[in-house]
């Protein structure tokens, strides 16, 4: 055992593996929270868990998850805190400031915009953000989580030329997919031109 995991705390690979379990986490509980199930406390609990493994200067992919648990659990203070600390990394002179300028500052923004039922502005956030996101790591179905908020901002805004685009998107790949039919089902409930209807087997 290290002489730092002896003291208590977890060594560098033990956090990191923490990290990307938690980010599994808040991205489940993220997409059940909009889907409207009830979370319960667990926003609080996450929130608590992620304390110190996240702190805006060097992993994007972790900041957008945490900040996720501290808005659904009404610590908005936490996110704001975080947001100054990402907007300070993007400014340095550090490796990761042009990530953060470009992807970190409106992904971690987009959410918060759509905690607070801010829809246009999470989609005028997210939208440009979709083929620059594997910049930030984590796997495809790991990242999608921005995807989901995206689409379901564009459902809540009623921009229904986007909303059905990204859920007849969402579709093409996984199309049995429960959550993704209730996307186009919202989608072309939307008031608007009638949609073409694509059949979904």
């Amino acid at each position: 055992m290290s002489e730092t995991a002896g003291h208590g705390q977890s060594p560098p690979h033990g956090r990191l593996r923490t990290a990307v379990n938690l980010t599994n986490v808040s991205a489940l509980l993220w997409r059940l929270d909009t889907l409207g199930c009830d979370i319960g406390d667990r926003w609080r609990e996450l929130t608590a868990l992620w304390q110190g493994h996240a702190d805006g200067k060097c992993l994007v992919f972790g900041d957008i998850h945490a900040a996720m648990a501290e808005l659904r659990s009404g610590r908005e203070a936490l996110v704001e805190l975080r947001l100054t600390a990402v907007r300070e990394t993007a400014a340095s002179a550090v490796e990761v400031a042009g990530l953060y300028r470009t992807v970190g500052i409106p992904v971690v923004e987009g959410p918060a915009a759509f905690h607070r039922g801010a829809y246009d502005e999470a989609v005028e956030l997210l939208l440009p953000l979709r083929f620059d996101l594997w910049q930030i790591g984590g796997s495809h179905a790991q990242r999608d989580v921005v995807d989901w908020t995206l689409t379901e901002a564009a459902v809540r805004a009623g921009h229904r030329d986007v909303a059905l685009s990204l859920a007849y998107e969402r579709l093409a790949t996984r199309p049995r997919s429960a959550p993704n039919r209730r996307f186009l089902r919202h989608a072309e409930a939307i008031a608007g031109e009638p949609a073409v209807t694509m059949t979904v087997y």
